[in-house]
């Protein structure tokens, strides 16, 4: 029988952002808060505030270089 630490590790929770025409996806897996920037995996981060800012300064930079 699985326990509850078990069922919580493998919750896979997922929160969509868009930033211009970039979609930002941070999803949560473990402990841990995973940033992708149109499907490609950015980073991983200790909280969603933190994935989200991350990926907007990204998206940010990025789109000066252009």
């Amino acid at each position: 029988m699985k326990t509850f630490k078990d069922l919580i590790k493998n919750l896979v929770v997922e929160k969509n952002v868009m930033v211009g025409k970039s979609k930002i996806v941070v999803t949560k897996s473990g402990n841990r808060f995973k940033a992708s920037i149109d499907g490609e995996h950015l980073d991983d981060y200790e909280s969603e505030k933190e994935a989200i800012a991350m990926a907007k300064e990204f998206i940010k930079q990025f789109s000066k270089g252009k």
